[in-house]
């Protein structure tokens, strides 16, 4: 019992704080755009904040952005699939 208390509390303290900084910061920092009075603070908040480390370590795992991406087209079973369980696209009612 015990041990589930102490699960639940740690759970709920691990979240982003108001003292946090926005995840464009962070990213910022990670890209290597951040000036270097900002690298020092994030520095800092970053050695005492879990929940940022864990942000930013998810940023390190995502790949750089690319330049230019090209849309797919949904696979014609997938826009079936989809009518059928969530409708055909509805129109704006003060359109018509």
């Amino acid at each position: 019992m015990l041990k589930r208390a102490k699960l639940r509390f740690a759970v709920a303290i691990f979240c982003k704080l108001i003292s946090c900084p926005p995840s464009e910061t962070l990213f910022a920092y990670r890209s290597g755009q951040a000036s270097q009075a900002m690298r020092e603070r994030l520095s800092s908040h970053l050695a005492e904040c879990e929940f940022c480390g864990a942000e930013l370590q998810l940023l390190d795992s995502c790949p750089p952005e690319v330049e230019e991406r090209q849309a797919c087209q949904i696979p014609p079973h997938l826009k079936i699939l989809y009518e059928e369980t969530i409708g055909a696209p509805r129109t704006d009612p003060g359109s018509a």
